[in-house]
């Protein structure tokens, strides 16, 4: 009867062990935990204005989900900081940390941007004329598709940007990057270089059939900064 005991509370050690979170798996949980509370305090934000501004707020987040000790790292304006600072309170209390974080509390640095217009241009390459009706509609629709294709996989960086990005991309009639161009840096040597290769290797689609004169097209991109958090949680740098 002993010897029956021993192994069964062996196997129960066994199975409770087994449930134990890893270190990878509450990284994961707090990314995970981190992102949803921006989302939060994204849709809590009311603010309305003509004008593009952005802002860097920091927070701390308490084991119970409490937001406190908000701090404006970068104003965005009087109006803008307000709104954004309702909104992380509103967004108070939040539920507490994932299972297995033993944290104290949490500091997290997000950048909030406030766009009024996003700014992109396309060129027309090597057409001696105005473009017909029928170009010009494809060249809008090749440039959703090129627009989507960056968008997507432009890497992301988590912290802060002192500027946005502006690159030129051109793209040969086979969808294949002729070349890029930096137009202004984003103030991150690193991230720049990271910009520039990604787009290098980047693939779209043939022109169609309605852009079969062109040989080319040039297209123009402002990466604008999004939230962005530094959860202290040894987070990648790029996406």
């Amino acid at each position: 009867m002993k010897k029956i005991f021993c192994l069964v509370l062996m196997i129960f050690l066994g199975i409770s062990l087994s449930f134990a979170a890893t270190e990878q798996e509450i990284d994961n949980a707090m990314a995970q935990y981190y992102k949803t509370i921006q989302e939060n305090i994204k849709r809590n934000i009311q603010y309305n204005s003509t004008e593009s501004t952005d802002a860097i707020v920091s927070y701390e987040i308490t084991p119970e989900g409490n937001i406190v000790n908000i701090r404006i790292d970068k104003s965005g304006g009087d109006a803008y900081d307000k709104a954004l600072i309702t909104a992380i309170q509103k967004s108070s209390p939040y539920k507490p940390y994932p299972e297995g974080a033993n944290f104290s509390s949490v500091t997290l640095q997000s950048q909030f941007k406030h766009i009024v217009q996003k700014t992109q241009e396309y060129h027309i390459g090597l057409i001696p004329q105005t473009p017909t009706s029928q170009e010009d509609m494809a060249i809008k629709d090749y440039n959703n598709k090129v627009s989507q294709i960056v968008y997507d996989k432009m890497p992301t960086y988590f912290g802060y940007l002192p500027q946005e990005a502006k690159i030129e991309i051109k793209i040969n009639s086979d969808g294949t990057v002729k070349y890029v161009n930096l137009v202004m840096s984003s103030g991150i040597e690193e991230y720049d270089k990271k910009i520039i290769d990604t787009c290098s290797k980047l693939k779209f689609p043939p022109f169609s059939q309605e852009l079969s004169r062109l040989q080319d097209l040039k297209f123009s991109f402002v990466l604008y900064r999004n939230m962005k958090s530094a959860p202290l949680n040894n987070v990648r740098i790029f996406r």
